[in-house]
């Protein structure tokens, strides 16, 4: 035993031929049964290939690979910040309410495609920032393309991970060509209430 109580990592910078990845980490033992950790990653700009090589998936919540990250291909992503500060219990259930604190992340994306399985409703030239604190899902600054329809700003703003009602707003502003607008209301990644409503639009001029 030699008396040590944490460890901690100043910084760590981490290069290779297409990536910088910086981290700082405490780890705090003095309650040996739920230590607690405090971890913080960024990155420079990388393309989105390399991004999710790189991306520590197994600290994080699992929809973010399983979902968010299917979505989209090609493209740059940026690493703002990802910190996990809390105990070792905590982490391990992090879909509760009561530990919504212990993830953040903040993340950019330049220039992706979303939806690139379903040719008919593919985005392009998606732009964005997606921002995860205290449970809080914000995406904003959202731009894109499909079809001949331009997004111009699009924002999601989900307070509550972990709330069952999965109550969120979603705003968009742009200029749609309304048969685009039918199409994407087929998107299964839409939310009923939202295809219940672009199915709603009647024809277009």
């Amino acid at each position: 035993d030699l008396g040590f109580t944490d460890l901690r990592l100043e910084m760590l910078t981490v290069r290779t031929q297409e990536a910088q990845v910086e981290l700082s980490m405490q780890f705090d033992w003095r309650t040996p049964v739920d230590p607690s950790l405090d971890l913080m990653i960024s990155s420079k700009p990388v393309t989105l290939a390399v991004f999710k090589d790189i991306f520590p998936t197994p600290l994080v919540p699992v929809w973010i690979e399983t979902k968010l990250f299917p979505l989209f291909t090609d493209g740059a992503a940026q690493l703002d910040r990802l910190r996990l500060n809390g105990t070792i219990g905590q982490m391990k259930k992090m879909n509760r309410p009561e530990n919504a604190h212990v993830f953040e992340m903040r993340l950019g994306l330049n220039q992706l495609k979303a939806l690139p399985e379903i040719p008919d409703l593919e985005i392009t030239d998606v732009h964005g920032e997606v921002d995860i604190r205290h449970g809080r899902l914000l995406v904003s600054n959202v731009k894109g393309r499909f079809g001949t329809s331009a997004l111009t700003r699009g924002t999601l703003n989900w307070p509550s991970l972990t709330d069952k009602s999965r109550r969120y707003t979603l705003e968009i502003q742009g200029d749609f060509n309304l048969e685009d607008l039918k199409r994407q209301g087929t998107q299964p990644v839409l939310p009923p209430a939202i295809r219940r409503e672009i199915s709603r639009i009647q024809g277009a001029d």
